[in-house]
């Protein structure tokens, strides 16, 4: 067991909960079980499936948008650097405008990023929107809810 394997994957979770502004949940639609509550939404389905440039043999549970190179395959996609920094900069400015609404209550803006099975183009979307907040101080944490889950059956191919 080596010294770094007790660190977690999302620092943010360390902090004091007032410091967590938004919880950003990439999920695949194809599992039929999005996220519930108000949240902006980033559709990564709209981008083009990334071509993973790794050999077959290598391709197994850590292929997905947490794999460094997985990861900078699906943000060169045409659109998805623009997606990750447009929904960053939507969920800032909303949480700017919430002390105006919200009083002193602490209030989250969460992002809900969903894509077909929640293993790539959502995974590493979420992780880039998430580092942009965190560029701007803001406190997040990341959940990947079908990361390590296996793909959906297709309709067709259910007996």
């Amino acid at each position: 067991m080596h010294d770094d394997d007790h660190i977690p994957d999302d620092l943010a979770g360390l902090y004091h909960d007032g410091h967590v502004r938004s919880i950003i949940t990439s999920y695949g639609a194809d599992h039929h079980d999005a996220p519930t509550g108000s949240a902006l939404l980033a559709d990564a389905r709209t981008l083009p499936r990334p071509v993973v440039s790794l050999p077959v043999d290598r391709w197994g549970p850590d292929t997905t948008g947490r794999n460094a190179t997985v990861r900078r395959q699906v943000m060169s996609t045409p659109g998805a650097r623009r997606l990750a920094r447009h929904t960053a900069e939507k969920a800032r400015l909303l949480l700017a405008a919430l002390p105006t609404w919200a009083g002193n209550e602490v209030m989250r803006v969460d992002v809900h990023v969903v894509g077909d099975h929640g293993h790539r183009r959502s995974v590493a979307l979420a992780d880039e929107i998430a580092a942009h907040l965190r560029a701007y101080g803001i406190g997040c944490l990341v959940e990947h809810r079908h990361l390590h889950h296996p793909a959906p059956i297709p309709k067709e191919g259910r007996s």
